[in-house]
C-alpha cells in the first residue's frame, strides 16, 4: 500500500515538473531583445532599436527607405519567440538638408493613371480614380496587399494617395 501512495506522488511531482517545463519554454524577453537587437544591427536601418514585452516588438527610430523598413520588419519577424511587431520606425535621410532639396515631381494625370491602372490590376476590389494628380482609392485590401499597394502607387509620383474610403481588412 505504501508503494501505490509513493508511486502516486512521484507521478503526481512528475506531472507538475513536466507542467512547469512546458510553460516556461518560451523564450524570455531579454533573450529575444539580444536577438532582435542583432537583427537590426545588422539591417540597413542602423538608427532602429526595439523593446520586447511578452513577446511583442517595438520597434523605433529612423531609416533611410520604406522598403529597408519592410525588410527589416520581416526580419524581426521571423525572430523564434516573436508574436508581433509594432512598427513606428520614420523615414528620414539625414544627407538631405533644407537648402538641398530638390524639386518634387508630379506625374501627369494621364500618365498616372496607366500606372495605377497597373499597380490595382492584381487587387480586383479596389478601385483608383486619378484627380488633379491625387490617387483616389476606394474598395477593400488585406492589410498584408495594403502595404505593397501603396508603395507601388507612391512609386508613380503623384501628389498625394487618398485612401480614407479604402477598407483594410
Amino acid at each position: 500500500m505504501k508503494t501505490t501512495f509513493n508511486c502516486r506522488g512521484l507521478l503526481l511531482n512528475l506531472s507538475v515538473a513536466v507542467l512547469i517545463l512546458f510553460t516556461s519554454c518560451g523564450p524570455k524577453d531579454s533573450d529575444l531583445q539580444a536577438s532582435v537587437e542583432a537583427v537590426a544591427s545588422g539591417s540597413a536601418c542602423s538608427g532602429v532599436s526595439a523593446s520586447v514585452k511578452d513577446g511583442v516588438v517595438t520597434m523605433i527610430g529612423d531609416c533611410k527607405t520604406q522598403a529597408d523598413i519592410a525588410a527589416l520588419e520581416t526580419q524581426i519577424k521571423a525572430v523564434k519567440g516573436v508574436k508581433s511587431v509594432v512598427n513606428n520606425v520614420k523615414i528620414s535621410d539625414p544627407e538631405i538638408t533644407t537648402q538641398q532639396t530638390s524639386p518634387v515631381t508630379i506625374s501627369s494625370n494621364d500618365s498616372l493613371m496607366a500606372g495605377v491602372r497597373d499597380a490595382v490590376k492584381d487587387y480586383p476590389t479596389v478601385q483608383a480614380t486619378v484627380s488633379d494628380s491625387i490617387i483616389f482609392l476606394s474598395g477593400e485590401i488585406k492589410k498584408a496587399d495594403n502595404r505593397k499597394l501603396m508603395m507601388s502607387l507612391q512609386s508613380l509620383k503623384p501628389k498625394s494617395v487618398d485612401n480614407k474610403k479604402l477598407i483594410i481588412k
